[in-house]
């Protein structure tokens, strides 16, 4: 085992290390602002169905297809959503993401 130098970080040959795949997401290298909700991202290269490639989730397609469909349900009906701050980051061992408090969504009748 030899020492390397990973994202500026030493570490030592033999010095156990963790990796998060999900933090994959927020590299900066690779998205523009990435710790900005951005649901019209384009190309979003994110890697929670397993990234891109032959071991791609298989389910994948069906999920983006399902997130669209809930996504246009809700902009049919809500004409307009405030976002009432920025958003609180929310850090976890195995997980981290952001949660954002909306003002009140009215659905038109």
């Amino acid at each position: 085992m030899r020492d390397l130098e990973l994202g500026g970080v030493q570490i030592a040959g033999g010095q156990r290390a963790g990796m998060l795949y999900r933090s994959a997401n927020f590299d900066e290298e690779v998205f523009d602002n990435p710790f900005v909700f951005d649901i019209l991202r384009d190309p979003n290269l994110h890697v929670g169905f397993g990234g891109h490639g032959a071991r791609n989730c298989v389910g994948a397609n069906l999920a983006r297809l399902g997130l669209k469909l809930i996504f246009n349900a809700i902009a049919d009906v809500v004409p307009d959503i405030k976002v009432l701050g920025p958003p609180d980051l929310g850090v976890a061992a195995c997980c981290r993401g952001t949660h954002s408090r909306v003002r009140s969504i009215v659905a038109l009748a």
